[in-house]
C-alpha cells in the first residue's frame, strides 16, 4: 500500500505494444506500432497529457487479437510516504531474517562504526565508499588472522540527531567467533575500520526489526547533505537469496499460506513474511530463463537483413538479403512481435540513410556476418520450453491466491489519511526509542 501511489505505463503493454490491437484513453481510441529498431514512445502515453488521475485510469486500457483487456496505467507505490518507507522496513527486517537460515548457528555480529575528528569526511557526509574499503579490508584481514574470510553484511548510514556526525549501523553474518576468539575479531574489526570507534557485540534475530528501523530515517538528514544508504552483500545474491537453497526453507516457504509462515532460527521461533525480492528469487517470470542476449541477437539479426534488403530495393548492392530462419519465430514464441517487422519501412530508410547509401564506408560483407554470427547463436542457444512452462504453472498456483488474498486485505483497510495520522505516530514512538540499544 501507499499513501500517494503514481501512475505508470503498464510494462505489459509499452514491453510489446504491437500485440494489441486498440488502445483507448478515457473514451480516445489512439493508434500506436513500433518498430524493433525504436524505442518506446512513452511521451505519447503520459497520463498528464490525457488528463488521467488514479480515478480515471481504469477508462484507459488496450485490447489485444483475442479481446482480452490490459490496463494501460497501473498504480506504483511512491517510494517515498511513511507507508512506502514502514513496508520496506518489513521487507528488510524479514531478508535479514532469512539470511540468517543460511549462516545456521552462527550468531550475527551488531557493529556501529563511528569517525574520530581527524577522520571525519571533509563534507561530514556519510560514505559509501568508507564502507566499501571496510569491506574490503575486513576480507583480508580476518583471512590474515586465521579466520575464513567469507562474511555477509547489510549496514545503515545515519546522522546523529544532536551533532550531525555520520556514522554507521550493520549487521555481520557468517564470522564463528565464540570466546577469545571474539575479542580477536573486535581487533580485526577495529584494524579494518581504522577510522575511529567500533563497537560490536553478538545479536539475536529479534533485534532485526531494531536494524531495520534505521531506512525509516532517511528524512532525517542535516540540510546540505547527502540522503541516508543502505547497502548489502549482492555476490552470490542479495540478502537472504542463499537460504533459498535450503530444502527445510523451501518446504515451509511451499507450505505456507500467503507466504507467512514460522520458522526455528538459532533456537527460537519466527514469524516470517517471504518479501517481494525473494518471491521473485523463488517463482522467476519466463525472461528470467532467457538472457537479454537473445532479445540483442533477435534484433541485431532483423538490422543487419533490414539494411541489405534496403540496399538490395535501391539497388546498391548485387547480394541478396538472408530470410530470417522459420523455426527461430517457432523456437523464440516470446519474440514473435519482433519477427513481425522484417519489412523495410520508409521510418527504418530515412532513419539509417547514411548507413544503407554507404555500401563502402559500411561494406555488405560486415552485415552479413553478423547475421549469420546472430543466427548461429540463436540455433545454438537451447530453450526448456517444458521447463518455462512447468515454472509458470507453479507461479499461478501460489500467486494468484497470493494476489487475491493481498487484494481481500487491502479492501479491508482504513483511507489514506487515517494510515498516515497512524503511521506518524507509529515513527514517532520509533524516532523516541531509537538510539535506546545504542
Amino acid at each position: 500500500m501507499c499513501l500517494n501511489p503514481r501512475l505508470i505505463i503498464n510494462p505489459a503493454y509499452y514491453k510489446n505494444p504491437n500485440r494489441f490491437v486498440y488502445v483507448y484513453i478515457r473514451g480516445r481510441q489512439i493508434l500506436y506500432q513500433q518498430t524493433p529498431f525504436s524505442a518506446f514512445d512513452f511521451e505519447e502515453f503520459n497520463y498528464r497529457k490525457y488528463g488521467v488521475t488514479p480515478e480515471t485510469a481504469k477508462d484507459c486500457y488496450a485490447v489485444d487479437m483475442s479481446g482480452d483487456i490490459t490496463p494501460l496505467y497501473i498504480e506504483t507505490p511512491c517510494g517515498k510516504c511513511l507507508e512506502c518507507a514502514n513496508r520496506k522496513r518489513k521487507e528488510l527486517q524479514n531478508r535479514m531474517l532469512i539470511e540468517q537460515i543460511a549462516h545456521g548457528d552462527v550468531r550475527p555480529l551488531f557493529c556501529t562504526l563511528t569517525y574520530r575528528n581527524e577522520d571525519l569526511p571533509a563534507d561530514l557526509n556519510v560514505s559509501a565508499e568508507d564502507l566499501k574499503y571496510f569491506f574490503k579490508r575486513l576480507h583480508i584481514n580476518l583471512e590474515r588472522g586465521g579466520f575464513p574470510s567469507y562474511f555477509r553484511h547489510i549496514f545503515f548510514s545515519e546522522y546523529c540527531p544532536s551533532t550531525g556526525r555520520p556514522h554507521y549501523h550493520g549487521i555481520l553474518y557468517g564470522i564463528q567467533c565464540q570466546g577469545r576468539e571474539f575479542f580477536r575479531v573486535l581487533e580485526i574489526i577495529e584494524k579494518s575500520w581504522a577510522k575511529g570507534f567500533v563497537k560490536v557485540k553478538h545479536f539475536m534475530p529479534w533485534g532485526f526489526g531494531y536494524v531495520s528501523k534505521y531506512c525509516l530515517k532517511k528524512s532525517e538528514v542535516p540540510p546540505g547533505r547527502i540522503p541516508n544508504f543502505w547497502t548489502g552483500s549482492r555476490r552470490s545474491g542479495g540478502i537472504g537469496f542463499p537460504a533459498l537453497s535450503n530444502p527445510d526453507f523451501e518446504y515451509a516457504v511451499l507450505s505456507s499460506e500467503n507466504f507467512t509462515f514460522k520458522y526455528k532460527i538459532l533456537g527460537n521461533l519466527y514469524t516470517i513474511h517471504l518479501p517481494r525480492y525473494l518471491r521473485d528469487k523463488m517463482f522467476p517470470r519466463f525472461r528470467a530463463f532467457i538472457p537479454i542476449e537473445v532479445e540483442r541477437a533477435i534484433k541485431n539479426l532483423l538490422f543487419n537483413q533490414a539494411i541489405l534488403k534496403a540496399r538490395e530495393f535501391q539497388g546498391l548492392t548485387e547480394i541478396k538479403a538472408p530470410e530470417i530462419p522459420r523455426d527461430f519465430i517457432e523456437k523464440f514464441p516470446f519474440y514473435e512481435h519482433l519477427f513481425d517487422h522484417t519489412d523495410i519501412t520508409a521510418w527504418f530508410t530515412k532513419q539509417y540513410h547514411s548507413v544503407i547509401t554507404n555500401p563502402d564506408y559500411y561494406p555488405d560483407e560486415e552485415f552479413l556476418t553478423n547475421f549469420y554470427n546472430d543466427a548461429l547463436y540463436l540455433d545454438n542457444f537451447v530453450v526448456d520450453i517444458d521447463k518455462i512452462y512447468r515454472q509458470d504453472f507453479i507461479n499461478e498456483k501460489f500467486m494468484i491466491p497470493y494476489i487475491q488474498n493481498a487484494l481481500r486485505y487491502l479492501a479491508t483497510q482504513p483511507p489514506a489519511d487515517d494510515r498516515a495520522l497512524i503511521l506518524q505516530h507509529q515513527y514517532n514512538a520509533v524516532k523516541n526509542r531509537c538510539h535506546s540499544l545504542t
